[in-house]
């Protein structure tokens, strides 16, 4: 009889970890740093690095222009030529621990998919698309903070490759409730993703996440305990909120709960410039081998970075490495368990089944401009986020075993290299250019390619309105 473990005591007795902050260097020097939008780029709210003295209240349009000749890496979705957006946006602190971030994005529609699975999820109308990009409000209290609204998920230290919530996801309806002090960090968050349809019946869905941290003078370790359940008519487990509790076997136990499980756990280290991320996922483990469906692979993923702040004078260098297996965050029988949220997955933008080693170089000589060198080797297999789950292994029997090449299927090599330059003209003018060159080449339209952007910050301060 299949029996799914959760390896919860190996995760517990790593011990307690952290919702934290960003360090500032993942903000600037990483890759991350200067996000203006390009042809591919999902918007977000600090898309546009803000002038030294920010407003604090701030009314504002950013306006967005961006060409390529097809997808410059991997990790884009479009091909198209062309885009634009139009996007105003406010924000507004009520005092010093409340504040409201809104913004609304339109923007061009684009129908030519690098990966047609991950499609646009909304409405569309003449000829574009709009929604709500950001919708939130956040109290921070000394020991309590709060957020509810529609915002990006990205706990922690949070690169690209993070396995657990994607960078390139969209912003996600949510109700956070974080309880912190000096040493410890207890969260509690439930995320509403997009409903599935199946066979004609509508399913709600909801996920739940509970972090525990442990902030250490040198970094911080951090356990995330994560619950994907739904249904028919499936409403708000109440009790799921509870982050003192661990969600495998409260779903286990509570029986009417269809769903999945994640765990992962993070560790972030840092030593004079020198740092490491680490980031490891358990998505699905069979720990009995007696009939043939408990000859299903491990579902896991691990990250690792390690990098060095100041390599050189304004020059920063990381190297990553990042296995994502076949199946991970796909799920068996039922749509409403695989890992995505409005066509995109909520973890790692590639889904699964694919392994990647990448070295970047950041040269931040001004804040005015930075420019990132990436070299990276990529193998990923056949699809199998949005695909149907592959159940090869229940046509071995236990004596045989089973086992399979990874990637699995058909695959699809990368290597090449990518140049990102920002380069910040006045406090509201952003240029970016793009080059990727990928000599191997079986993903992209072109091995070459080029794209460029331009962004306008139109701001009126609310701070001389304000009472």
């Amino acid at each position: 009889m299949k029996h799914a473990l959760k390896i919860y005591i190996i995760l517990l007795c790593v011990c307690a970890p952290l919702f934290s902050q960003q360090p500032r260097f993942f903000y600037q020097p990483d890759s991350a740093a200067y996000i203006l939008p390009a042809v591919n780029d999902s918007y977000r709210f600090n898309s546009l690095p803000e002038p030294v003295r920010a407003d604090s209240n701030l009314l504002g349009l950013d306006v967005v222009a961006a060409g390529q000749n097809g997808a410059i890496s991997p990790y884009d979705n479009y091909e198209d030529a062309l885009y634009y957006l139009v996007s105003p946006f406010a924000r507004y602190t009520f005092n010093r621990r409340i504040n409201m971030t809104l913004r609304v994005n339109v923007e061009n529609i684009r129908r030519d998919y690098l990966y047609p699975e991950r499609s646009y999820w909304a409405d569309t109308f003449a000829g574009h698309r709009g929604d709500y990009d950001v919708s939130a409000i956040t109290y921070r209290g000394k020991y309590v903070t709060i957020k509810a609204g529609r915002d990006y998920l990205q706990p922690g230290i949070n690169l690209y490759e993070n396995l657990l919530f994607s960078r390139f996801a969209y912003a996600h309806d949510q109700i956070s409730i974080h309880l912190h002090n000096r040493y410890l960090v207890l969260s509690s968050v439930y995320v509403s993703p997009t409903s599935t349809r199946e066979n004609g019946q509508l399913y709600n869905r909801h996920i739940n996440l509970h972090r525990l941290a442990l902030r250490l003078p040198w970094g911080y370790i951090a356990l995330n305990d994560l619950m994907l359940y739904g249904g028919i008519n499936q409403g708000v487990d109440i009790m799921a909120f509870n982050p003192l509790i661990f969600l495998y076997p409260y779903r286990k136990n509570k029986k009417h709960l269809d769903g999945n499980n994640i765990m992962s756990l993070e560790l972030y280290l840092t030593h004079t410039d020198y740092f490491l991320f680490a980031e490891a996922l358990l998505d699905d483990y069979q720990a009995d081998r007696k009939v043939s469906t408990d000859l299903e692979p491990p579902e896991w993923g691990v990250n690792l970075t390690v990098g060095k702040k100041e390599l050189a004078p304004a020059l920063m260098w990381k190297l990553n490495y990042t296995r994502l297996a076949n199946r991970t965050f796909n799920a068996p029988d039922r749509a409403l368990e695989k890992y995505i949220d409005k066509n995109y997955p909520i973890g790692h933008w590639l889904g699964n089944n694919f392994w990647e080693v990448k070295t970047s170089f950041v040269y931040m000589p001004t804040p005015r401009w930075s420019t990132d060198l990436t070299f990276s080797y990529l193998e990923y297999g056949d699809e199998a986020l949005y695909a149907p789950f592959n159940k090869d292994y229940e046509n071995y029997t236990v004596e045989q075993g089973y086992d399979e090449n990874f990637p699995y299927g058909r695959l699809h090599t990368q290597a090449g290299v990518t140049v990102n330059t920002y380069y910040r003209f006045s406090a509201d003018w952003l240029l970016r250019g793009r080059l990727g060159y990928w000599p191997v080449n079986s993903i992209l339209y072109n091995r070459i390619s080029a794209g460029l952007s331009l962004a306008y910050r139109f701001r009126f301060s609310l701070n001389n309105a304000k009472q």
